[in-house]
């Protein structure tokens, strides 16, 4: 379960910086994700220069699943 702390909440406003088009979507990451793992994630998007969540999260957007 995902519980915004303060380096969390830097980390998003550090993504949403680094990509004005996107955001954090937190009702989409799954409940099993924690914290930290959505740290790493949100670095890893940094490090690599784009937002890689919809893929390390396997979200789809065609409407056939509700988040």
């Amino acid at each position: 379960m995902v519980i915004v702390t303060d380096e969390l909440w830097a980390k998003m406003q550090e993504f949403e910086k680094a990509f004005p088009d996107s955001c954090v979507p937190l009702e989409m990451v799954p409940s099993s994700e924690t914290t930290k793992g959505l740290i790493q994630k949100i670095d890893k998007c940094l490090e690599a220069g784009e937002d890689l969540l919809p893929k390390e999260y396997g979200w789809k957007f065609d409407g056939s699943e509700l988040y």
